[in-house]
């Protein structure tokens, strides 16, 4: 039985071990280090999905902050990074699990906005997060391994579709 919940800094290595499995070396270069440094950020929420012992999936929830993430902080934004399901664990709803945990969480911490980056060509991913209230905000951009990304957003409001 997979069983969601917030990590701790122990659970970080294992973590990021399963969103490189995901990636299968596709991934932006330097990501995975900078995954397992902002899993440990105090300001930052670690879910994950977990088999018995074994991590199975995770994403990360990170304080927003202006500019790309470059400026300061802005309160009511929360940013999604590295929702990854271990390749032998997709399609179980694991994904979905994550993706609720980590908008409830960013709630919880009073973030009335919540974004996140997906490669242009991922549909599943698309798709997932499209049902669960977010949609593209019309920001696109490359990141640093040439993959187009399209920016996506989810209001925290009442008028906002139910996760």
């Amino acid at each position: 039985m997979i069983q969601v919940r917030h990590g701790v800094a122990d659970d970080a290595r294992a973590a990021v071990a399963v969103w490189s499995a995901a990636n299968d070396g596709s991934g932006p270069p330097g990501h995975a280090d900078r995954l397992l440094v902002w899993a440990v950020d105090p300001d930052a929420v670690l879910v994950i999905a977990v088999e018995a012992s074994t991590t199975v999936g995770m994403v990360l929830l990170l304080a927003g902050r202006a500019d790309d993430g470059a400026g300061p902080l802005l309160p009511e934004l929360g940013h999604l990074t590295g929702l990854a399901v271990h390749p032998e664990y997709r399609r179980q709803g694991i994904g979905t699990q994550l993706l609720i945990e980590a908008k409830q969480a960013a709630l919880d911490a009073g973030r009335t906005r919540i974004t996140a980056w997906v490669r242009d060509h991922n549909q599943v991913a698309l798709d997932l997060f499209a049902r669960h209230g977010f949609a593209p905000t019309g920001r696109t951009a490359t990141d640093s391994a040439g993959t187009a990304m399209v920016l996506l957003e989810a209001s925290g409001d009442e008028d906002a579709p139910p996760v």
